[in-house]
């Protein structure tokens, strides 16, 4: 309604990935059917989504998060494993688009691989809840705001309210929304708030990547950049590069 180009939810924004919730899985053709119903959404409004769930291969199988990009047509453009695979590049409407699911980012350096090599503008991350309270207070934002800076690139990142405690005995935790500008600065965000939902629009001609090209050509990590960008497309890279002392 709003006219947006692009919808994101959190990680387990169709099916909570909890002990509970384990306990009580639905049966995968219940999830599939929920699936389906979102890509018939995308394809009637001509939003892009982006979310994640508890998700099976097969009925009895472990049970493992998976996030789902689907483009305005309702093209499934992505659908990758936490923790298994390593998430790609991908366009929306023009844009490019990289996604990771939580801990995710940490791997490869998932967040920075695909805007450095692939020209990634905008950088989403679907959290489980804990995303925006590492450094409650004052620090709440201190994963985003770098990752933007030292890229060009916007960073979207969507987190659940939780109402129980966390590790470190905060409640209500989670609920960390935000969209941070290339500047680092922060254009829209929203903590422990239900059922509300951040609506911006992205000046795309300020994400110009300045450091993710910087960094692209450093003449020492060029070569590591190179293999990365090699990796995301599956290609095989051969031997480590080395660097003279």
């Amino acid at each position: 309604e709003a006219g947006c180009h692009l919808a994101v939810f959190n990680e387990n924004g169709l099916l909570e990935n909890t002990e509970a919730s384990v306990r009580k899985f639905p049966a995968k053709a219940e999830i599939d059917r929920a699936i389906e119903a979102i890509r018939a959404q995308t394809r009637s409004s001509r939003v892009a989504v982006i979310f994640g769930t508890a998700y099976v291969n097969a009925d009895g199988d472990p049970v493992r998060n998976r996030a789902y990009v689907f483009g305005p047509d309702g093209r499934l453009i992505q659908a990758y494993w936490k923790n298994v695979e390593v998430p790609r590049p991908f366009d929306i409407n023009g844009v490019r688009c990289a996604v990771t699911i939580c801990s995710d980012r940490g791997y490869l350096e998932h967040s920075d691989l695909a805007c450095v090599t692939h020209g990634a503008q905008v950088i989403i991350d679907i959290s489980g809840g804990h995303g925006g309270d590492d450094g409650r207070p004052n620090l709440r934002w201190i994963r985003y705001q770098p990752w933007a800076a030292r890229n060009g690139a916007y960073v979207i990142v969507s987190n659940p309210v939780h109402d129980e405690k966390d590790f470190m005995g905060n409640s209500p935790y989670g609920g960390g929304s935000a969209v941070v500008r290339p500047d680092g600065s922060l254009q829209a965000s929203r903590s422990y708030e239900k059922e509300v939902m951040n609506v911006a629009d992205l000046d795309l001609a300020a994400a110009t990547r300045s450091g993710a090209e910087r960094r692209r050509h450093h003449p020492l990590l060029a070569e590591f950049w190179d293999q990365g960008g090699r990796l995301l497309k599956g290609e095989p890279i051969g031997r480590a590069p080395q660097i003279a002392a």
